[in-house]
């Protein structure tokens, strides 16, 4: 899977007024209620004593719909800690989903946090494929299936939620390793994640010329007449469509 254009980077870092020798932490995203902010902020906040160069931007914030108590809050939080607007950008203009690319080739690694609910568990976070598909490392936070992912296969760090020190020494860890260390292992990871590849077995399945198991068959109980029908009509039309291997959706 071919990354994005290397070159569309130094763009990007420009227009956000950061010099060669900063180190560009990315949240490559929108800012939502079920994620934490704060506690990047505050990661930011200690990992300055040690990287001064270090700036954390927020690539998608808005102060529109679900987005805008979530925006206000980290700003408020980045002000409250003297970093807003220097070591804490937020950039307030939503970046085109063909244009994410050169934001992602400028950072030196990514960071997405989130709180620790229901909702963590059972996530994908798609902006964190994005991040192996422009091969940048990412520090997260542990609890779902791609955190593990990353720690499983060394593609950044993932740490326990709300914890701001752990936090800032991940991302040390990570920006002194450097984002080219971390580029093999995020291109198999990337390669592994296409949509062809993930797909394959959905469409494997789509594709078999099964004869359809009439609806009731084998378990002994007495169908109704409108049963019966129906089970008739999806017989018929999975033999029609056969041919096309389109498979009808299962009578339930």
């Amino acid at each position: 899977m071919t990354p994005p254009d290397p070159a569309e980077g130094p763009g990007v870092r420009r227009r956000l007024g950061l010099a060669d020798e900063d180190e560009l932490i990315l949240w490559n995203g929108g800012l939502w209620s079920w994620l934490d902010p704060g506690t990047a902020i505050r990661a930011l906040a200690r990992l300055r004593d040690r990287r001064p160069r270090a700036r954390l931007v927020f690539m998608g914030a808005s102060d529109a719909g679900p987005a805008g108590r979530a925006t206000r809050e980290a700003r408020t939080l980045a002000r409250d800690l003297g970093l807003l607007d220097g070591a804490v950008i937020f950039n307030d203009a939503w970046v085109p989903y063909a244009q994410r690319g050169g934001w992602l080739m400028a950072a030196d690694c990514a960071i997405s946090t989130h709180l620790d609910h229901l909702e963590s568990r059972f996530s994908s976070r798609t902006r964190l494929l994005d991040c192996f598909w422009a091969r940048l490392p990412v520090v997260c936070t542990a609890g779902d299936e791609l955190a593990a992912r990353v720690v499983r296969e060394e593609l950044g760090a993932a740490v326990p939620p709300g914890d701001p020190e752990v936090m800032a020494g991940a991302l040390e860890r990570v920006l002194d390793t450097g984002r080219a260390a971390y580029a093999d292992r995020l291109a198999r990871v990337a390669a592994d994640l296409t949509w062809s590849r993930v797909a394959a077995p959905l469409i494997s399945w789509l594709a078999a010329d099964r004869d359809p198991e009439p609806l009731g068959a084998g378990r002994g109980l007495e169908r109704r007449p409108s049963e019966r029908l129906r089970s008739t009509a999806y017989v018929a039309g999975a033999r029609t469509l056969a041919p096309l291997h389109v498979r009808p959706p299962r009578a339930e």
